[in-house]
């Protein structure tokens, strides 16, 4: 789906809710590292075998 702006030539596609919901993921985690980097902390990914452990 697009959409044109008025008065302009410009074109906007829309990149639908996935693409919005993965940006926020991004951000979220992003802000998480840098809250943890402060604190002197760090993040370690968990595999689905440690996180039963």
């Amino acid at each position: 789906m697009k959409f044109i702006a008025d008065g302009s030539c410009s074109v906007a596609t829309d990149q639908g809710q996935a693409y919005y919901e993965e940006r926020y993921r991004q951000r979220v985690l992003h802000k998480l590292l840098r809250k943890a980097q402060r604190l002197g902390m760090a993040l370690v990914p968990v595999t689905p075998d440690s996180a039963t452990a």
